[in-house]
């Protein structure tokens, strides 16, 4: 007895899945992008974890409690949970079939494709390189405000109890021109002092940090991110015309507002 038959190739496996009923094929890929889902969460979760031991290790470096190895170490892990996210996140992607160009969830929701500018202003650095792999959390762009800058100045924690939000200070610029200026805000933040304030073999201690503004808008020759300014606070006042005023420089660096 003879019957019908067909050579079998790859390209005929190819079309029969290609042929197979839609609810099957569709059910195959929801569950297989439904798995892989619930692995990209994990690796999510592991990614994150390993980014706050990195962190946690960097300030203990910093504060001589740990050593560059252990942040090394604690580096290694943070790439190796980096790149098993984005080989999940790969396959993800090839998995399931993407949207309609225009379209996310709702198919005439063209505006949520479009990233708006939160703020004004121009791209002063970039930390990144074509093809590497970028972690949750890291910087990728420095954006300088368009808007006036604000300076942020380190001063010393016996310093800072006499300094409030609206206490006035003067900022001296490199080129010996000043401006007068306030505390904008309550200190609430200690860091070690900047290496670009202190020289060579200069001890950079921890300082408290306060931001300071100006009413009147900057020169655009004097707001470069990152410039060293000199700032003496105004903390005492005397009475009569003409008094002295005493007062303290510090170091400072102009901020993004």
């Amino acid at each position: 007895m003879t019957t019908d038959a067909a050579l079998v190739t790859t390209q005929s496996l190819h079309d029969v899945r290609a042929d197979s009923p839609p609810a099957l094929a569709t059910g195959n890929a929801s569950s297989a992008v439904a798995g892989m889902v619930e692995e990209l969460g994990l690796r999510e979760r592991m990614l994150a974890i390993a980014q706050e031991r990195r962190n946690a290790v960097a300030n203990l470096v910093d504060n001589g409690a740990a050593t560059r190895a252990e942040l090394r170490e604690a580096e290694y892990a943070l790439d190796q949970a980096a790149a098993a996210e984005l080989q999940v996140r790969r396959g993800l992607a090839t998995t399931r079939p993407p949207p309609a160009a225009g379209t996310r969830s709702d198919p005439g929701n063209t505006d949520s494709l479009i990233n708006r500018a939160p703020i004004a202003g121009k791209v002063l650095d970039v930390f990144v390189t074509p093809g590497e792999i970028v972690r949750a959390g890291d910087s990728l762009l420095l954006i300088g405000r368009n808007e006036s800058p604000k300076v942020v100045a380190y001063v010393p924690p016996d310093f800072a109890t006499r300094v409030t939000p609206g206490s006035p200070a003067t900022i001296f610029f490199a080129d010996g021109t000043k401006a007068q200026a306030s505390v904008t805000e309550p200190a609430r933040v200690t860091r070690r002092m900047p290496a670009d304030l202190v020289d060579s073999f200069g001890m950079r201690p921890m300082m408290v940090v306060l931001k300071l503004g100006t009413a009147r808008p900057w020169p655009q020759s004097q707001a470069i991110h990152g410039m060293p300014v000199s700032i003496r606070f105004h903390y005492q006042w005397e009475n009569g015309f003409g008094g002295p005023l005493a007062g303290r420089m510090l170091d400072a660096l102009v901020g993004a507002p």
